[in-house]
């Protein structure tokens, strides 16, 4: 179950990742793509943090 979660969070990232990309290249273009990129790219960040932060957790918990 944990590994589902993490390569959610991964595929997540990437997904953020070339959203950014994309809002970067049409910045001049479309301002409002620039705002989903960002947005995405703060969504993808925070889940990948706490996945690592429950993933540490669960590891300290354990012993």
């Amino acid at each position: 179950m944990r590994i589902r979660q993490i390569k959610a969070y991964r595929v997540t990232s990437i997904i953020s990742l070339l959203l950014g990309i994309t809002a970067l290249q049409e910045i001049y273009i479309s301002e409002n793509l620039l705002i989903i990129g960002f947005a995405a790219g703060v969504l993808g960040t925070f889940l990948l943090g706490s996945a690592g932060f429950f993933t540490v957790f669960r590891f300290v918990s354990a012993f």
